[in-house]
């Protein structure tokens, strides 16, 4: 897992993310992942294009289950 970036685009992301952690507790939930440290880009039969936003995007927000697998 990749440290949280404590940075939120808005209110509402810095507001989401306290929720997150007080459901979810503060090791489980993590800000601004790349897509692709979720994501498998093996095997998947991606375009070039899919390739490369997967590179590029990110989610807001991933919890992370006891095997720190992507769990939403």
């Amino acid at each position: 897992m990749v440290a949280t970036r404590r940075r939120f685009a808005s209110e509402g992301e810095r507001w989401l993310y306290t929720a997150l952690v007080r459901v979810y507790g503060s090791h489980r939930v993590q800000g601004h992942v790349g897509m692709g440290d979720v994501v498998s880009s093996e095997g998947n039969g991606l375009t070039e294009a899919e390739l490369r936003y997967l590179r590029l995007a990110h989610f807001d927000f991933v919890i992370w289950d006891a095997e720190e697998r992507a769990a939403c």
